[in-house]
């Protein structure tokens, strides 16, 4: 909606014709909220804002939407206190306006509400570490307490090299943030895992070490570093996913053997400066720092040597939306480690993990739910320390892959802190559940539904959840606690001896009760006796209807959102009650939660989701009626989600713009009435745009009793020809690419220009690129590497960009063995490599290098051409043996790897 609000601002302001002269507009009250954080221990949330109003009025909702909270309160000499210490647990969102009408100023936030410890629980939690970039927020002084009252025992950051070693051979440690902070955080309780990186301008060029002469003074650096900082830190990593493209060394990136020669050289010449010369033999070098497990290259490095020069073992893996499948490859790698460590294990660190948040990807509830489910899968799997990346989201753009990790967002207008996201009260209430207690096994579930110990006897927590819906019974000798992940305590009684729980993709904490010392036992229920169902989808104007069903003869009592209901079994046993609950603005999943029991005794907790949609949405299709002549519509479909009534419009208006360049618009009226359930769809004729462009587009529509919904965003008009017919210009790699040149700079249209069309057949996609280029280089032998030099990428998703994750993700390059097609993100069901089915030609001829490159459809997922316009995305890569440079139309490829980002695309066949 913010989106769409900036677009129409934008259009109108452009189209308007006439000056009118408006009264004066008030000046906009001033408000902010000042706390320096925004998380709270329970009984103590107190807001405190600064306004120039004599009063503020605020609203509290919890992670549902639901309102928990409003209110007014007085602002005396400018400021003012929200008390919110009622609030149990939980993750709140918050809005407090300050004045009224036109002055009025409101600031949205959150906040988080943190539960107590559970008995015998350690308020640091050794195992648990957080990543964070030192320096790059200015209030870290108040951060590192902040990580330390979660429950994390260490942090972890860059120790920068060429900003520290400068002149050669003199270390001025106070040139870097880590100089300051390292005492900071040790002040706060927390070690610092520093990470010695990356290159330095005195040596190699300014790249990674790949000399004997860079590699010893990498090691001197790193000597260096466990001299400085050993007071307050012996955990030092060796460089970081080495593997995964932070090598930035043309002579080191050609394969896998020259990748683990120069890191393998890299640890020696480490090892020989801290642990030999420099006589630090109590640190603890810690390496590989491998890009997930990347199997060649561990297998390299292990089969040459390198764990005698490593203390500790470390990877990164991280969720991709499916952390049950993130360390399937753990076992693997501890096996490999007692085969060339003489049968020992040697300590496992995972010092990166963690999820992202992206339009098409995962979402805050999504990261929340992971931000438990990963740390417990990966001790199960036998990890010894896992790190979260990041405690800080690193930017604002919504659609950057590496802005989004973190558990905190970036500051915003009207507030002081870091405002958390839900998966920081989701962090806390892990490390209060299971903190300081040890890994003790697996309850015997087996998936879609989860369950692992921590601690033993009277002091022992289970971790429970399930990736689809299931029922478990939880055999008790008495009363059970469970704990949300958002640390929300309930107490239920077990009747005839058992608790039964309703589990779903959100962790659930089982312990039992104070002074019960019997071990808890659960088992799925194939056929539970009581269900609850909501409806797979709800919207944002009518109630949801929570239907419980009792499958026995026993009356059955509970509560849904303080509503009471009695279930009395009829004579086939049977029992059914409807209740509805509330709905309100919040889109996304939400969860309805039941607590049900007998004679008044709650042994039941019962758990249905829905999706919220909003109540009427509107969708906008870009068409391609014709390629010749060029034809361009707009497909506008409004739909109707209500159940019960129809959606009357007054007016639909629609524009189209090149930056503030209004290139057509219209408005369409006396449209019928939309029945429940139902959509309906408006074209707009468009004039015609320049092909593979970029276009912004922005639809209102106004409903009858004067709401208003609206879609906006990048659109374009990109038909995909048949082989060879050619209407349409290909797109142009020296005027519609954004180009990345961060390695040399980018020397004009020598350097990179040429063109690039992409076609169809029957069998599959074509792409045709001349690429001109003055310098060739793809030094490369192994293919998976050849997005490191001169080679194209593509991407495609079978719908319109953001309507379906998937993406392929293919490339094409003449290797020196000669041309060849590889896929690093496959279609469902296939596997990375060699792409199969393609075929390439790809021939250089003075500074041209031409390519055609034919993949089938099945190698990119879909049955056969596809008959709805889809998303598409292509980039040059350019390495002039300085590093690689990429040209790029549409995202999605370099950068982040996401469907959302593709560019629409439409397969033509005139």
């Amino acid at each position: 909606m913010k989106a769409a609000a900036a677009a129409f601002t934008l259009a109108t302001s452009v189209l308007a014709a006439v000056a009118v002269s408006a009264p004066a507009a008030h000046a906009a009250a001033a408000l902010t909220v000042t706390n320096p954080v925004l998380v709270f221990d329970q009984g103590a949330s107190t807001i405190t804002v600064s306004s120039d109003q004599t009063s503020v009025s605020y609203t509290v909702g919890d992670e549902s939407g639901t309102q928990v909270a409003s209110g007014t309160t007085a602002v005396v000499s400018g400021a003012g206190s929200i008390n919110l210490t009622s609030l149990g647990p939980g993750y709140y969102t918050l809005s407090v306006t300050a004045g009224s009408g036109t002055a009025a100023t409101t600031v949205p936030t959150t906040f988080a509400v943190l539960s107590a410890f559970a008995p015998g629980t350690s308020t640091t939690d050794q195992r648990f570490g957080m990543d964070i970039h030192f320096g790059h927020q200015p209030n870290d002084a108040t951060l590192f307490p902040l990580i330390s009252h979660l429950g994390f025992s260490e942090v972890r950051t860059d120790q920068n090299w060429a900003l520290v070693e400068n002149p050669a051979g003199t270390y001025n440690w106070s040139n870097y943030v880590t100089d300051a902070e390292v005492p900071l955080a040790s002040q706060s309780g927390l070690r610092t895992l520093l990470i010695s990186g990356y290159s330095n301008p005195n040596y190699d060029g300014g790249y990674t070490p790949y000399t004997q002469a860079g590699w010893n003074a990498f090691g001197a650096y790193t000597n260096g570093i466990a001299s400085h900082f050993g007071q307050y830190t012996k955990d030092i990593e060796v460089y970081n996913e080495f593997d995964g493209g932070f090598d930035t060394a043309a002579a080191c990136a050609q394969t896998v053997t020259t990748k683990v020669n120069c890191y393998l050289n890299m640890l020696k010449s480490v090892y020989q400066a801290v642990k030999i010369s420099g006589g630090h033999t109590d640190t603890n070098l810690i390496g590989p720092v491998s890009a997930g497990i990347d199997k060649p290259w561990i297998s390299g490095l292990l089969s040459a040597g390198a764990l005698q020069y490593i203390n500790t073992f470390s990877i990164h893996a991280y969720a991709d939306g499916n952390p049950e499948n993130a360390f399937g490859e753990i076992p693997w790698l501890k096996q490999q480690i007692r085969d060339n460590n003489s049968g020992k294990d040697m300590p496992l660190w995972l010092t990166e993990s963690g999820q992202t948040v992206m339009p098409g990807g995962a979402t805050e509830a999504d990261q929340a739910d992971y931000a438990v489910r990963l740390p417990v899968l990966a001790f199960a799997a036998g990890i010894d320390k896992y790190f979260w990346y990041d405690l800080l989201n690193d930017g604002t753009g919504s659609t950057n892959k590496e802005y989004n990790f973190g558990l905190l967002k970036q500051p915003t207008t009207g507030v002081v802190a870091q405002a958390p996201k839900p998966a920081l009260a989701t962090q806390a209430t892990i490390l209060r559940q299971i903190g300081g207690l040890p890994f003790t096994g697996s309850d015997g579930l087996t998936a879609p539904a989860y369950s692992y110990r921590f601690g033993s006897g009277s002091n022992t927590t289970h971790v429970m959840w399930a990736t689809t819906p299931s029922t478990v019974q939880v055999t008790a000798s008495g009363p059970v606690t469970v704990t949300d992940e958002f640390g929300r305590q309930s107490t239920y009684t077990p009747v005839s001896g058992a608790v039964t729980l309703s589990l779903d993709q959100h962790p659930l904490f089982v312990r039992n009760a104070a002074g019960a010392a019997a071990t808890l036992k659960m088992h799925v229920l194939a056929q539970p006796p009581v269900t609850l169902s909501v409806p797979q989808t709800s919207n944002t104007a009518e109630s949801i209807p929570a239907t419980i069903t009792a499958h026995s003869r026993i009356p059955l009592t509970g509560a849904v959102y303080g509503k009471r209901f009695t279930l009395v079994p009829d004579a086939s046993g049977a029992a059914r009650a409807t209740i509805d609950v509330p709905t309100n603005s919040q889109l996304g999943k939400r969860t309805v939660v039941v607590k049900a029991g007998v004679a008044g005794v709650t042994s039941m907790r019962l758990a249905a989701e829905t999706t919220v949609v909003a109540a009427t949405t509107v969708t906008t299709v870009p068409h391609v009626s014709s390629a010749n002549p060029l034809h361009n519509q707009l497909k506008i479909t409004i739909t109707n989600h209500r159940t019960q009534t129809p959606l009357p419009i007054s007016s639909v208006d629609w524009k189209v713009l090149t930056g503030t360049t209004v290139q057509g618009s219209g408005t369409f009226t006396g449209i019928a009435d939309i029945p429940p359930g139902q959509s309906t769809t408006i074209t707009a004729d468009v004039p015609t745009l320049p092909t593979w462009d970029k276009q912004w587009f922005f639809d209102r529509v106004t409903e009858g009793s004067g709401a208003q919904s609206t879609d906006a965003g990048w659109t374009g008009w990109n038909p995909v020809e048949p082989a060879g017919a050619g209407h349409a210009p290909p797109i142009n790699l020296g005027t519609q690419v954004d180009r990345t040149y961060t390695n040399g700079g980018y020397g004009g249209a020598n350097d990179l220009s040429g063109t690039l069309r992409p076609s169809f057949t029957a069998t599959g996609l074509e792409f045709v690129a001349d690429v001109t280029d003055n310098v060739f280089d793809q030094p490369n032998t192994d293919p998976s590497l050849m997005w490191n030099a001169d080679s194209i990428q593509f991407a495609i998703t079978p719908a319109l960009p953001g309507l379906n994750p998937q993406r392929v993700e293919i490339g094409a390059a003449l290797l020196p063995s000669g041309p060849a097609v590889y896929t690093w993100t496959p279609p469902t069901g296939q596997s990375a490599g060699p792409t199969p089915g393609a075929t390439a030609s790809i021939t250089r001829s003075g500074s041209v290098t031409h390519y055609q490159v034919d993949v089938p459809w099945s190698a990119l997922g879909t049955a056969g051409p596809p008959t709805v316009p889809f998303g598409l995305s292509a980039l040059v890569n350019d390495n002039d043996g300085k590093g690689r440079n990429f040209a790029a139309w549409g995202d999605g490829i370099a950068a982040t790897k996401n469907s959302s980002l593709l560019r629409p695309v439409q397969l033509v066949n005139d």
